[in-house]
């Protein structure tokens, strides 16, 4: 296993992807690579600087961000991807990142062709469907409960936790495709890859956000709802969380990870034990808010605690120092890469209200159910 933790955030971009300019529906946060534009070519990654600590890892790592819904006026309030597709209030930056490669339990795994594009979860899948859905919401200290389709109500001292766990199979051939998703693959349950694929280090995002329950009795008025940046049409549904990957390692760093990794060990920066840093995720999608997919805390899609656009979602924010933006119309990579890019926003879906029990108690999702949780044993919303 491979571990490194990176400084939250380094770069701010539109939805494009290194390489790829398509116009600018939301943001996202970027770590690793420097270059990271919409003009940027394979050489310019290459080339580039890098914020990772092994600076043989010039690779590019990015998300949609995610925003308080508080009215805040941030610089792309009239821009667009930002207040002008419905992407509105205050960015949060990330408390903690881990980045991890971890191995598979079929065994030895081949090292990852350089320039690799992968891209996990689905921006549209609220339209498209849960079929390459693949977001991940938790909250700390609950990490063995994992929400799909809703964002998760934490308790006091808890914060909101991001996961990605990306494709770890390839086709032995190709560094992208036509669609960006078919030269990759899942493993399935017991990590065996699809005939014709062979198994590649895999990529764990944990993102942590200290971002406080919203207070859903008032639509978020006293504490403010969250929710991911999306296209207008996704209503900000946590189920549309999706990360990409370009891998821009150094051979040499490759080789030693993938040797790291086949040999047991744990290595990289910050190499110690983390919790939740490699966890599987568990539970059903929706699993602990709402059996409707990208419900947050009502029944009507993308319908929250108030009447401003917000996404379901809530998250604690994260207290970390906050890196100066760079708002760069982000490359795009081959593969259809997130950029921030502002969408619309749709009022965020309620989840149940927050437990004030003492101690730390389950996560309550962000669905908003019509009858708020009360304390105790955390209730999963309709």
């Amino acid at each position: 296993m491979r571990r490194q933790r990176e400084r939250p955030v380094q770069l701010r971009q539109r939805h494009r992807g290194p390489g790829v300019s398509n116009g600018a529906h939301h943001f996202h946060d970027y770590v690793g690579n420097q270059s990271n534009t919409a003009f940027a070519s394979d050489d310019d990654l290459a080339k580039a600087d890098t914020s990772c600590v092994d600076k043989g890892d010039r690779s590019t790592y990015y998300w949609p961000v995610v925003r308080l819904q508080n009215g805040k006026q941030e610089r792309d309030a009239g821009a667009p991807g930002g207040g002008t597709e419905g992407n509105a209030g205050q960015i949060v930056t990330p408390k903690d990142v881990t980045l991890t490669f971890v191995g598979s339990p079929q065994g030895k795994v081949t090292a990852m062709p350089r320039l690799l594009r992968i891209i996990t979860g689905d921006a549209k899948a609220f339209v498209n469907g849960p079929t390459n859905a693949n977001a991940s919401w938790s909250c700390t200290g609950f990490e063995d409960r994992q929400l799909k389709d809703k964002y998760p109500l934490c308790p006091s001292g808890s914060d909101v936790v991001r996961t990605f766990r990306f494709q770890s199979c390839w086709d032995g051939r190709n560094i992208d495709s036509a669609n960006h998703r078919t030269h990759v693959a899942f493993a399935a349950p017991d990590g065996a890859c699809p005939a014709g694929f062979q198994a590649i280090p895999q990529l764990v995002q944990r993102i942590v956000y200290d971002v406080k329950a919203p207070s859903l009795n008032d639509g978020g008025r006293t504490v403010p709802l969250f929710a991911v940046d999306s296209f207008p049409e996704q209503l900000h549904k946590p189920v549309t969380d999706h990360g990409d990957f370009i891998n821009v390692f150094d051979e040499g760093l490759m080789r030693e990870m993938v040797d790291c990794i086949n040999s047991g060990r744990t290595c990289g920066a910050g190499g110690g034990d983390d919790s939740g840093a490699t966890a599987a995720p568990s539970g059903s999608p929706g699993d602990g808010a709402t059996d409707t997919p990208g419900d947050g805390a009502s029944d009507t899609p993308g319908d929250g605690a108030t009447d401003a656009p917000a996404a379901g979602p809530r998250t604690i924010p994260a207290r970390v120092p906050r890196p100066r933006p760079n708002r760069v119309p982000p490359p795009r990579p081959r593969s259809p890469g997130p950029t921030r890019r502002p969408n619309r926003r749709t009022p965020p879906s309620t989840a149940s209200r927050p437990r004030t029990a003492s101690g730390p108690s389950p996560p309550v999702t962000a669905a908003a159910p019509r009858r708020p949780t009360t304390a105790g044993r955390p209730r999963a919303t309709r």
